[in-house]
């Protein structure tokens, strides 16, 4: 993102997040609970925003008053109406989900104790906004719970545990399913999560074919097979699903390129794969999403097959 566009961003945040105060905070705790609720809300969605755009101070700040704003409001007690629930549950995400992405930054800077400790504090929220919604018996009727599942199975893979990732994952699937909940980009999104996991523990299998036990080394490869084959039938599903609902324009779908790209080029179809990670790349930076870690990985991918290319 330019630093124009930035600047912008920066403006537009600050200009949402007073507009808030004025018709929220500043009003006293007189105002009505549905009013709470949407604005509750309004804090949750900057902080999503910040987040897709690399402003990360900006969007701890809204989701910090929000948090704060709801345990004024709701008391100490985890039990809840509904709306209540959703609304404190929606901004415990999006923290959680803005800590897994700077986190993340810091690991690049290799920060690596700011790092762990915003991926633990990620996955404590996670975990908090799992156990609301089961508390106030949200989980099996609630949408909520199948993507709190999803955010689970992103941050164990995210932290290298592909197995306990795979198997929240398909939870969070059969979550989705149990609710109706499939024809949406957060489904699309949490079939590409288990897809990378399933590709990851392919890898990490493939690496390990060093063994000298050929015995193993045969049960590995049928294993390897296997994890590549499901995390292609993943990716494809995926992005049919996208495609399908018209969201080939979600970052998630544009990380979905991406993946499937990786998969390709792990397959010798490296024409194909290239041609993912540039569509890729041209829709990140129309979106104006440079500052995102999506947007960085498939530009180093590129670079990697650029310099690839000139050496050979």
């Amino acid at each position: 993102m330019s630093l124009q566009l930035r600047k912008l961003a920066r403006r537009s945040t600050c200009m949402l997040y007073t507009k808030l105060h004025e018709c929220f905070i500043d009003s006293g705790l007189g105002v009505l609970e549905l009013q709470v609720d949407r604005c509750l809300t309004g804090f949750s969605q900057i902080g999503w925003m910040c987040n897709q755009i690399g402003l990360y101070h900006e969007g701890l700040q809204s989701l910090n008053t929000g948090i704060d704003t709801a345990q004024a409001f709701y008391g100490a007690s985890s039990k809840m109406s509904e709306s209540n629930a959703l609304a404190l549950i929606g901004l415990l995400r999006a923290k959680a989900k803005l800590l897994t992405y700077r986190g993340m930054s810091y690991s690049k800077a290799s920060n690596h104790q700011a790092f762990e400790e915003d991926f633990d504090n990620a996955y404590r929220l996670s975990w908090q906004a799992k156990e609301l919604l089961e508390e106030n018996d949200l989980s099996k009727t609630s949408s909520h719970y199948a993507e709190v599942l999803g955010d689970l199975s992103i941050w164990h893979g995210k932290k290298g545990d592909v197995g306990a990732a795979i198997d929240m994952g398909l939870l969070s699937k059969k979550a989705f399913e149990d609710s109706h909940y499939t024809e949406t980009a957060m489904y699309g999104n949490i079939l590409k999560s288990i897809g990378i996991s399933y590709h990851r523990r392919a890898q990490v299998a493939t690496q390990a074919h060093t063994l000298s036990d050929q015995a193993s080394v045969a049960s590995a490869s049928t294993g390897c097979e296997e994890d590549y084959r499901l995390a292609g039938d993943m990716y494809a599903e995926s992005e049919a699903l996208f495609i399908r609902i018209a969201q080939d324009r979600n970052p998630w779908y544009l990380d979905l390129l991406t993946q499937r790209g990786k998969l390709l080029g792990e397959e010798g179809k490296q024409e194909e794969a290239r041609e993912k990670f540039l569509l890729a790349k041209r829709q990140f930076e129309a979106l104006g999403l440079q500052k995102s870690p999506q947007y960085e990985e498939v530009r180093e991918l590129l670079a990697e097959e650029d310099e690839d290319c000139f050496s050979t």
